[in-house]
């Protein structure tokens, strides 16, 4: 297997980061207007798999690799359970439709990555990731901790509660430090 070099694989992966904000406000407008999350992720779904057919259909190379994979899976050379990632692709869309229009793209977005972190910090150390074991080590648990404080901070103000008292002495922007001093007009 052709590995992508690591600066470009960062590249990419924060390219697919942005089109999928995009994605969920597509989906999330598509779903609000629809009144239905299923139907938004099935319209979703389907422009997808009629552009990946007709891709397939024009590319040697896919077609010779859609061979290889159910050859493969029919002789048990490679797990069946392997070709599922679409699965959890059409759940993440599916909860864009029904979700991304109440909370908003960023927020969506912060809690998606959430999952992703904590999620993917254990299957990294139990092996279940292509690259096999990857343990754990003092900047990938800081780093996934700094992403679950930030979804903390961000759903704070949306569930109706405030800000960790542990993350409002946290004043690193610029302005940050008169927003916790601003007094309420309301009685």
């Amino acid at each position: 297997m052709t590995r992508v070099p690591a600066p470009l694989a960062l590249l990419i992966a924060v390219v697919s980061g942005a089109f999928i904000a995009v994605q969920a406000r597509l989906n999330g407008e598509l779903g609000a207007r629809l009144g239905d999350g299923f139907t938004a992720a099935a319209i979703s779904f389907g422009g997808g798999l009629i552009i990946l057919t007709v891709g397939l259909a024009l590319s040697r190379t896919g077609r010779r690799g859609l061979s290889t994979v159910a050859g493969a899976v029919r002789r048990r050379e490679m797990p069946w359970w392997t070709v599922l990632g679409g699965c959890a692709g059409a759940f993440l869309v599916l909860s864009q439709g029904l979700t991304a229009a109440t909370l908003g793209v960023a927020l969506f977005t912060v809690a998606v990555v959430a999952g992703q972190t904590a999620s993917g910090l254990v299957l990294d150390r139990i092996g279940f990731g292509p690259g096999g074991v990857v343990g754990f080590s003092v900047q990938r648990v800081l780093g996934a901790v700094v992403a679950l404080i930030a979804v903390g901070v961000a759903v704070s103000g949306e569930l109706g509660g405030s800000i960790p008292s542990a993350c409002s002495s946290c004043r690193c922007s610029p302005g940050s430090g008169s927003a916790g001093s601003r007094r309420s007009t309301a009685a």
